[in-house]
Formats: structure tokens, sequence, C-alpha cells
């Protein structure tokens, strides 16, 4: 039995990471609901995702539009988004959530006077959507509303990932995904 040396031992465990790493392509883990995810200044942080049943009185508010068509349902995704920089920065406000089978979806519009729907403005220093005191933050979901319609059997295509994309202030474009807890 032939014994390595430490020299070949070290060079083949820096081999076998830059392999699982991807050669130095470096790709964040999705990050899990309540954790905040930080892109180009602005963390974007997900309270809750679940279902939006509009016969029911306590989701009627999140949306008043057309039911799901049939095989559908309607999933909100609750967020809170903050300026966490000094200066005034806007936050996205296009997303996609992409399930496992690479299918992806886009947020619906809602109604324009919906109180809890997300909606990007410009936020100064410390600034938030939704504006501290107003239902969206104080009611149960905590958050902003992103409303989706995802086939029923989507559902089974887990994990679903809300994805974050956007450019830094110095022309970097910068992505980080949320796992939806569905």
């Amino acid at each position: 039995m032939r014994l390595r040396s430490p020299r070949s031992a070290i060079f083949a465990c820096a081999v076998a990471a830059l392999i699982t790493v991807g050669c130095g392509e470096e790709k964040d883990e999705p990050k899990r609901e309540g954790l905040g995810a930080d892109v180009a200044g602005i963390k974007y942080t997900v309270f809750i995702t679940r279902q939006i049943n509009q016969h029911l009185a306590s989701d009627r508010d999140f949306y008043r539009g057309p039911e799901p068509k049939p095989g559908f349902t309607y999933y909100g995704v609750f967020m809170k988004v903050c300026n966490e920089t000094d200066g005034f920065k806007t936050p996205v406000d296009h997303f996609v959530v992409k399930d496992s089978q690479g299918n992806e979806f886009e947020p619906l519009e809602v109604e324009e006077d919906n109180v809890f729907a997300y909606r990007a403005r410009r936020l100064s220093k410390r600034a938030c959507i939704p504006e501290a005191g107003t239902p969206p933050a104080t009611g149960p979901t905590g958050g902003a509303l992103l409303l989706f319609e995802f086939p029923i059997q989507t559902l089974e295509n887990r994990p679903l990932e809300l994805e974050i994309e956007d450019t830094t202030p110095e022309g970097e474009h910068e992505a980080k995904a949320i796992e939806l807890d569905l």
C-alpha cells in the first residue's frame, strides 16, 4: 500500500472542492421564508406564502378579482421589502416563481385600490413596503401581497422559489431566491 504525501492529498482536496463548487462559480442557496435576501441594497423577506380562497371572509380583501381557472389555485406571497442602506433605493417590481421543473410564473395584477398589493416605490433609508402602521404591515400576514395563479399540479413540483433580480449601483447583476413554504 502506497502512502500519499500531504501535498498530493491537499491537491486532491482542492480539485474536489473546485468540482463541487463548479470551478469557481458560486451559487447562493435559496433563503427560507422568514430570512431576508439582500439584493442590490434592498432586503426582501417573505413572511408567509399561503393559498388565497376568495370564499373565505378572511381572504376577500386580498383579492376581489375573478376566481382561478379550473385546475388552478391562487397563492399569496406576503413579503416585507426594506431599504437598509444610506440614501434612496427603488426595489424591484418584477418577480418570478420557478418550480423544480423550470416552469415560471409571474404575479397577477390586482385591483388598483387593493391596500395589500405590493407596489414598488422609491424608499428612503429604513423605509419599507408595506409602510409601518398600514393594514398589510400590521395584519396577520405581515407583508405586501404578490398574487400568483398556479396549476394545482405545480404544487407537486416543489420546491417553488421566488426569484429576485436587480442591478447594483455599480452596474452588477445580482439575483437571489427564496424557497416558498407551500
